[in-house]
Order: C-alpha cells, then sequence, then structure tokens
C-alpha cells in the first residue's frame, strides 16, 4: 500500500483499519482493509456525515471500491432506504458507469505536479552557499533549452500530449481543450494548492512508479506519465510479458500457447482478496508461453505469459 489517508478527524464516524501506508496486504488477508461508521441523529444527516468521509479517503496501491460507495451513498434510492437484493442492478447505470476520458482539469494538475517536482529537484541542485547563483533561480528561462516542456500521459490505451510553457510563476498549458494558466505550490506529501486560469483548486498527487493518482473535490483519477528517459529502458526486453497485477491465485486461464488472440481478449483471470482481476491482451499478437496453471499463487508483477507479433 504506498498511500493511506483516512478520515479519523471527521465528527460522528467511527474509523476501523489494521493497516497503515507500506504495509503489503497478501492474498490471505481479509479484503476489507477499512470500515467507516457514520452516525447521526438521522439516515439523512448519517449519510452526509458517510459521504464526506469517502470523500476523504486515499488509497493508492490496492484496488478499492471507495468510489463504488461514494456512488451508492449518492443514489437518491439509497438514501430513500429503498434497498433490496436487485438495488445495484437496477442502477447499475449510475453506481458502474463507464469510464469517462480524462478530463483538462485532471491532466492540468498532474502536469503541475511534475513542473513542480521538477523545479524543487533543481533548486535543492543549486549552491545553498550562492543565493545569488543564476542556478538556484527558477524563472522561465533554461540554459540550452526551449521555454517549454513537453510531457506525455497515458489514459488507458489514450497517449496525451501537454505542452508547458513557462512564464513568471507558472505555466501556460496547451490542453486538449485548450489553453490553461496554472499555477501552485505543492507539498512533499503531494498536496497542491493550484490556480487554474485564476480558480483556486486544492488537490493531492501521489506518485507511484510511473503511476499518478489524483485526489481533489472528493474524486480520484489515475493516469501513467511516459517519461521518454526511461520509454526505452523499459521498451527493452519486456515488450509483450504481461504481469499480476497483486499477489493472488490464478483461477482461469483462457488461452494456451500458440493462440492467436485480438486486442482486449481475456487471458488469465487472478483472483485475490475475493476479488476478480482479468489480464487482458493489450494488442493483437500470439501467446508465447503461459508461466502459470490454475490454482498457482502468483506474487504481484510475476510474469503471466508472454505475447509475441505475429508475423
Amino acid at each position: 500500500m504506498d498511500h493511506l489517508r483516512l478520515p479519523f478527524d471527521l465528527a460522528g464516524l467511527r474509523v476501523d483499519s489494521g493497516v497503515r501506508a507500506g504495509d503489503s496486504v497478501s492474498i490471505h488477508y481479509d479484503p476489507m482493509i477499512a470500515k467507516i461508521i457514520a452516525s447521526g441523529a438521522d439516515r439523512t444527516e448519517a449519510l452526509g456525515r458517510l459521504a464526506a468521509a469517502l470523500a476523504a479517503t486515499e488509497v493508492v496501491g490496492l484496488p478499492t471500491n471507495r468510489m463504488f460507495l461514494q456512488a451508492i451513498v449518492a443514489e437518491p434510492a439509497f438514501a430513500a432506504a429503498e434497498l433490496d437484493t436487485g438495488f445495484i442492478e437496477r442502477h447499475r447505470a449510475t453506481l458502474l458507469p463507464a469510464p469517462l476520458p480524462v478530463n483538462d482539469r485532471v491532466l492540468a494538475l498532474a502536469a503541475l505536479f511534475l513542473l513542480l517536482d521538477e523545479a524543487r529537484i533543481s533548486a535543492a541542485a543549486a549552491d545553498p552557499a550562492d543565493p545569488w547563483s543564476p542556478w538556484g533561480l527558477a524563472p522561465g528561462w533554461r540554459l540550452n533549452r526551449s521555454a517549454f516542456v513537453d510531457l506525455t500521459f497515458a489514459d488507458h490505451e489514450a497517449r496525451i500530449p501537454v505542452r508547458a510553457h513557462y512564464t513568471d510563476g507558472g505555466f501556460l498549458l496547451d490542453l486538449p481543450g485548450g489553453r490553461v494558466a496554472v499555477e501552485g505550490a505543492s507539498r512533499e506529501d503531494g498536496s497542491l494548492i493550484a490556480r487554474l486560469d485564476g480558480v483556486r483548486t486544492n488537490a493531492r498527487v501521489v506518485r507511484s512508479g510511473a503511476r499518478l493518482t489524483i485526489f481533489s473535490a472528493g474524486t480520484e483519477r489515475s493516469l501513467d506519465h511516459i517519461d521518454p528517459r526511461l520509454a526505452s529502458i523499459e521498451a527493452t526486453g519486456t515488450a509483450g510479458r504481461l504481469v499480476a497485477p497483486m499477489p493472488g491465485t490464478i483461477i482461469r486461464i483462457a488461452v494456451s500457447a500458440g493462440e492467436e488472440v485480438t486486442k482486449g481478449t481475456a487471458l488469465v483471470v487472478v483472483e485475490a482478496m475475493k476479488m476478480e482481476h482479468t489480464v487482458t491482451a493489450p494488442r493483437d499478437g500470439r501467446v508465447k508461453s503461459v508461466a502459470f496453471g490454475v490454482g498457482d499463487l502468483v506474487d504481484e508483477g510475476a510474469e503471466l505469459l508472454v505475447l509475441e507479433d505475429v508475423a
């Protein structure tokens, strides 16, 4: 678990949890890593407190049902206690909506986090004994560099370019929806105080490898930062190797060596903490090898199979 924040300080709540950031949750652990109990003078007050608690909860490193629970609490039928075993199926469209493309606000916060992090690293490398050194300043000017930097994010299969122009005190970002002026400050815990086109917003960005998880206004969204300095290294010797998303047990292998598959085909199903995770083909290809069998235990990152291109 890379990051965990639970709402211990909110009124009318009881929070039970036996884990903390940095812990590894094995396949033998109960899937309920935390429990939030809200109370109030009536159902409406209790639901309001529960909604605030879920909005303040942050988990990175393990898949959770936090956003699903938020959708349930926000559903009017749930507030009215119109409950039975068909509740989820009746309200599936609102409880389990199809993912939407990432919006410009999330992209702006992710880009600002990376740009401020780069500035902090540059400032730390400056000579503290010479406060007037030009290397310790952080204006838009960059030696032997353009007055802009190109960032690339991955949202599932989509690649999203963002160009950041340096300005005095901030940046101009070229986003899919147009240009946005951003500025702000960040702390080492990832919290951001930002202004997007003059509108102040608070957020937190948690980095886990190439993955950035953005928490803001009670929502969360994850993106991958495609760093060109690392892309060629990662591509060498790793293309086509599909790994376990988390520790678990192989409960289904849908393909065999030599079989040709298309992009999106279900290949392997891993069960962990009573949840099933399906590993799908990232592209068309042929299964070169399968490393495990049904019933095998696998560690996170274990290579499950190798997919090769079809000549």
